[in-house]
């Protein structure tokens, strides 16, 4: 289980066709790697959780940072506009929720809508909640997502929101450990996704050569290379 906890950074792929893609690569990467194992940090000891259009894994101890993405989320113009034009559903929701505890989407009757993320209103509801923040993952029922307010389930010393300059930090750095080496334009798009909100080049450089200049990052030359 320690090597896991090691090595676990993967994407969640809901294809199951000789194995989900995740437990795939953690079973070429942990000896003796069993299905339950990620079950159980995930769902059952809190070490990680999974979220994200793109769906991930990440440690339960960046949740703070992930906060300020969940934040711009619900900023977006789009989900706004959900919000708006949902409030009823969204607050019959977390009723239900705060009356029967853990639900997925099969638990509500809801109305039928034409949307790839879900065939009625309320998985649209729950997915909105979900990517905001207020709620995350309780478990899963064969791989269908049962939802839980977020004070529920992420242990009590990491869920708040860490100040907005301290997350950005988080995430221009992690965008260069997730890639390694790494071009400006890359960290540009990387950086800019995490935190859901676009860079200029003036502030790229400034955030490139602080990092530098605190020696976080260090510039290198690729022989043959026209990126930089």
């Amino acid at each position: 289980m320690g090597n896991l906890l090691k090595v676990l950074r993967t994407q969640v792929d809901p294809l199951n066709v000789v194995a989900r893609s995740h437990d795939i690569a953690l079973w070429s990467r942990v000896s003796g790697y069993q299905l339950a194992y990620l079950d159980h940090l995930l769902y059952h000891a809190r070490h990680f959780f999974d979220y994200g259009g793109c769906l991930c894994i990440y440690p339960m101890t960046e949740l703070p940072f992930w906060r300020l993405p969940m934040r711009c989320r619900q900023q977006e113009a789009r989900r706004a506009d959900f919000a708006a034009t949902h409030r009823t559903l969204l607050d019959e929701v977390r009723t239900q929720l705060r009356l029967r505890g853990p639900l997925g989407n099969r638990d509500f009757v809801g109305q039928r809508v034409n949307n790839y993320r879900g065939g009625k209103d309320t998985a649209l509801a729950l997915y909105y909640l979900w990517l905001t923040g207020e709620l995350m993952i309780h478990h899963r029922q064969g791989f269908e997502r049962v939802y839980d307010f977020r004070e529920h389930i992420a242990p009590p010393a990491v869920d708040y929101a860490a100040p907005d300059e301290e997350a950005e930090h988080f995430f221009a750095r992690k965008t260069v450990a997730f890639k390694g080496l790494i071009t400006a334009r890359e960290w540009v798009n990387g950086f800019s996704g995490y935190i859901q909100r676009r860079i200029s080049r003036a502030e790229a450089q400034q955030w490139l050569q602080a990092m530098m200049q605190q020696g976080e990052l260090a510039a290198v030359e690729v022989e043959g290379s026209k990126e930089c």
